[in-house]
């Protein structure tokens, strides 16, 4: 049974969504809905979850979702200085005091318990961050910023007139602090929490190779996919790792500068593609990304000689033999192209090539490919004549 784990995750992520900006009530309001889905909405038996028998684990490993909701509530509950509290997962209260009455707004499901988690939560994050009553900026009906994660609480107050009600709570719940401390122990349980992170970030630095060799492939799949912010943010991943060698850091320079080249700006890429070559001269990988950023500033010559270089330190590599065939083609260099495309295809015959250059290298498998196309289209042109008379049954009928 994975309960504890569970439990744990809804805290963590709590916190996380909290720290980009959610509404601390909203992981009690989704924990509403889920109830309300598990209890009345599911056809899976495997799901359904009665609330007749408290405490009941029929058939999930995961907490009773009544449970979750309490405990993420709690939650809430502390974030926002404990000043904050749902009661009957209705009634919303400041300091024990009922604030106001959540109602039904939804024309799915009854999701009274969702508004009063949303609102209980926009209060909450207003406690956790402004300091003072005055950082609300009571003024007329209006209160607080336009953030949308106020937005629930400040429609209930207003179509409820509830405005200088919620003045008057505000400015008591910091008086209440003066004698509780209750914002000096919110802010050290948040420091607590900060510290926390930070140690398992810091261990997460301890990476193994393998996994730093997989944020160096996944930079380069984000490269090739044309988005080098992403590159670039995997990359900076990797750097933060101890497992980083001296090697990985000159390759980690290299994907960089391909990234940057995406980016235009070829000043930064070629000063970090000519480092890595400077640091690592044995890794292939150095050679090629720097051919790449010379391929797409246009130095078609400067891009050739470093892909050679690369074939020249690897000659089982199809990649390199690959690019230097493509660089003779972008030159309009049929014969050298089709050379070098004939000795990857010899080398690695699945890497793919224009088939203009496939008829040249291997003129049998070009044909056997053209007849499979061939054949698929005439198998489409019959299916879709096929369809076509059906489509013409039915309307006639």
């Amino acid at each position: 049974i994975i309960e504890p784990a569970e439990g744990e995750a809804d805290e963590g992520g709590f916190y996380l969504a909290c720290a980009a900006g959610f509404n601390p009530g909203g992981a009690a309001a989704a924990m509403a809905r889920m109830e309300h889905y598990l209890r009345y909405e599911t056809e899976d038996f495997l799901e359904y979850e009665s609330q007749d028998k408290p405490g009941q684990r029929e058939y999930s490993d995961h907490p009773q979702t009544r449970e979750r909701e309490a405990k993420l509530t709690k939650l809430m509950t502390d974030y926002g200085a404990g000043h904050v509290t749902v009661e009957g997962r209705k009634n919303v209260l400041i300091d024990g005091k009922v604030f106001v009455a959540a109602e039904n707004t939804g024309d799915v499901y009854d999701n009274t318990a969702r508004n009063a988690y949303i609102i209980a939560g926009g209060l909450a994050k207003a406690f956790h961050e402004l300091d003072s009553a005055a950082a609300w900026h009571f003024v007329g009906d209006d209160f607080l910023t336009n953030d949308p994660v106020y937005a629930t609480l400040k429609d209930f107050t207003r179509r409820k007139n509830l405005t200088a009600k919620l003045a008057q709570y505000v400015a008591r719940a910091y008086e209440i602090e003066a004698v509780s401390h209750s914002r000096q122990q919110m802010k050290a349980a948040a420091a607590i929490r900060a510290q926390a992170l930070a140690a398992e970030r810091i261990q997460a630095n301890f990476a193994e190779e393998r996994l730093v060799r997989q944020m160096q492939i996944n930079a380069d799949i984000y490269a090739d996919l044309g988005k080098p912010d992403l590159a670039l943010a995997s990359l900076k991943r990797a750097e933060n790792c101890q497992a980083l060698n001296a090697a990985g850091k000159a390759e980690n320079l290299s994907i960089a500068a391909r990234a940057k080249a995406l980016q235009g700006d070829f000043a930064a890429a070629l000063a970090d593609a000519d480092k890595a070559v400077a640091e690592d001269n044995t890794n292939i990988c150095n050679y090629l990304n720097r051919a790449d950023v010379f391929r797409m500033q246009g130095d078609n010559e400067k891009a050739l000689a470093d892909a050679k270089k690369a074939a020249a330190a690897d000659d089982k590599s199809a990649v390199a033999l690959k690019l230097i065939a493509q660089l003779y083609d972008d030159a309009n260099d049929t014969e050298n192209a089709t050379i070098y495309y004939a000795k990857m295809h010899n080398l690695a015959p699945n890497v793919t090539m224009p088939f203009r250059y496939l008829k040249r290298v291997d003129a049998k498998r070009a044909t056997a490919i053209e007849k499979e196309r061939k054949a698929v289209a005439v198998e489409k042109a019959k299916q879709y004549k096929k369809a076509q008379k059906e489509k013409k049954g039915t309307v006639k009928k």
